[in-house]
């Protein structure tokens, strides 16, 4: 079903017209019922607003009347559209301190195992330096929780280690001996 919303926003769109929330919403909602009984105003706006939030529209505010959202010229093809989709709601899990795998995220989002590098290049663009360290502590937390029965803690100085390597080109460079204990 979200495969036919993206395809059905993307022909209400392509063409550079404009509409309200309120009207693509429900002219994605019409033609899905038919076939998605389940679809409706609140799951459609759902889709919508992820897009919204991915700054895929070019918002246009009007007085007294409901904002027309047209569609960025660079997300008027199915790929671009369903890959800012995605990424969006990755995004909001990471946000969230989910941590998925790229064949959970392909089977979750297409039902299948065949978009993994899909999904691995979205979860990549998202990855950080300060994300990173923020699963080293998120690391911490639940190997204080069950009591560290592999012992992991062993890794977390490692861990903490690389988490504090400054990534910016223009950083001090480290001196050898900070080398040697990196590379140790």
């Amino acid at each position: 079903m979200q495969e036919e919303a993206l395809k059905l926003v993307l022909l209400a769109l392509e063409d550079g017209s404009a509409l309200s929330r309120k009207v693509l919403v429900l002219f994605v909602v019409q033609r899905l019922e038919p076939r998605f009984p389940q679809a409706s105003k609140t799951s459609i706006g759902h889709v919508v607003q992820l897009l919204y939030r991915a700054s895929c529209f070019k918002v246009t505010k009007r007085d007294e009347d409901s904002s027309l959202m047209q569609l960025k010229e660079e997300f008027r093809s199915y790929e671009a559209l369903r890959r800012e989709h995605d990424a969006q709601i990755v995004h909001i899990a990471m946000e969230a301190g989910l941590r998925i795998s790229p064949e959970q995220w392909s089977s979750l989002l297409y039902g299948d195992l065949a978009h993994k590098s899909h999904m691995q290049s979205i979860i990549d663009k998202l990855q950080s330096p300060e994300s990173f360290a923020k699963s080293v502590q998120e690391l911490t937390i639940v190997l204080q929780r069950t009591g560290d029965p592999a012992n992991l803690n062993r890794l977390r100085p490692h861990l903490e280690l690389l988490a504090n390597i400054d990534p910016n080109p223009d950083a001090v460079s480290p001196t050898w001996e900070q080398l040697e204990n990196a590379m140790v």
